[in-house]
């Protein structure tokens, strides 16, 4: 019986993080049904340092490219293990590095790694049995770190292989009937670390145009997917204003019934990466709200950058409203490339559980 150790920021109520966990179980019960595998995860008390019960340990989704969790996938590394990168991605860099990446233009960048974090990168790449991080701009930095980037494959979010159905939202989600127009809106906080540092002023400008789309015809249904964010969403309601036409989810729901939700809307407006994500796997046209890089690599992932907005964006609510009338107005053309490049994505994603790790 071969034991998997997937790594990941888990069972802190997150759906984003508790997402990526749940369609790698699925994935292995359902691409692996007679292959005698265990997976466990690295819940809350589950030790990080003791890898010596398994076989294989994977980085999974989330922004863990970093020190401390490279450091968990180097260790097991030196003890014998076969080790893997599923989705991973970089974050916390500044705007200013984000867009030299953006960019192609490396020689500017004031991103620094210590070269005990580049030498445990480029052990993990050139021993790793899979090497799949979540977009370009982490791939990009990877590469200007020198540690020998090109053994590393975009991937994309895992995420992305969440599943929607065509059934109804649960009754107690306070949904619009379905001949309504509406707006899906996410909101929360990362306490202000986010592109140019204001979060109010970007709920501000939210709120406003929230207002427009109102005015325009739309119903609005505010959700979230974090539980310390129902304080912000609860603020970004009164700001908005007009009660008829706006309804809050009266909880965190499940990535299912959230995407659920999203194909009830004629396009979604997400702070929150995974949300983002939620609403590409369900085909549901949404603008991102671009708070650091992590929102950036998965949009340059899927080949649509139009859809996403810096939160450092002077006239963010203008830009909103006119943002989501060309969404709207080219959504087919886009649909097919967001189709085409999360199918790329998806057969990456999956291809570990075929002949990486069976």
């Amino acid at each position: 019986m071969r034991k998997v150790f997937y790594v990941g920021w888990i069972g802190f109520g997150n759906i984003g993080d508790d997402l990526m966990w749940d369609v790698f179980r699925e994935s292995a019960n359902l691409m692996m049904p007679e292959q005698p595998v265990t997976v466990v995860p690295s819940m809350p008390g589950v030790s990080l340092q003791d890898v010596a019960d398994y076989d294989v340990v994977v980085l999974g989704g989330g922004s863990l490219l970093i020190p401390g969790y490279v450091d968990v996938l180097h260790h097991a590394l030196k003890q014998g293990k076969q080790v893997a990168v599923w989705g991973s991605g970089v974050d916390w860099i500044t705007k200013k590095d984000m867009l030299n990446l953006l960019n192609g233009d490396t020689r500017n960048m004031q991103y620094q790694a210590t070269p005990e974090h580049r030498k445990m990168l480029k052990n993990i790449s050139q021993n790793a049995i899979f090497t799949g991080v979540r977009g370009p701009l982490t791939k990009k930095l990877l590469e200007y770190l020198d540690v020998d980037a090109d053994r590393f494959i975009v991937s994309g979010d895992p995420g992305i292989l969440l599943r929607s159905d065509d059934l109804e939202p649960p009754i107690n989600t306070k949904m619009w009937p379905s001949d309504e127009k509406v707006v899906g809106i996410n909101w929360g906080t990362s306490y202000n670390r986010i592109y140019g540092g204001q979060e109010e002023l970007v709920e501000n400008q939210l709120a406003e145009a929230c207002k427009m789309w109102i005015q325009a015809g739309y119903k609005l249904y505010l959700y979230y997917v974090w539980n310390p964010d129902r304080e912000a969403l609860t603020r970004l309601a009164d700001k908005i204003g007009s009660t008829e036409a706006v309804r809050i989810a009266p909880k965190v729901y499940s990535a299912q019934a959230l995407m659920r939700i999203m194909k009830r809307c004629t396009f979604t407006v997400n702070f929150k990466l995974h949300a983002n994500v939620m609403s590409a796997a369900a085909e549901v046209p949404f603008i991102a709200l671009g708070y650091r890089m992590k929102t950036f690599d998965f949009i340059e992932s899927i080949g649509l950058p139009s859809s996403v907005i810096s939160t450092d964006e002077e006239r963010l609510a203008e830009k909103l409203e006119q943002t989501s009338s060309h969404l709207l107005e080219h959504w087919e053309l886009d649909r097919h490339r967001l189709q085409a490049n999360i199918s790329a994505h998806q057969t990456s994603l999956r291809s570990p559980f075929l002949q990486a790790w069976s």
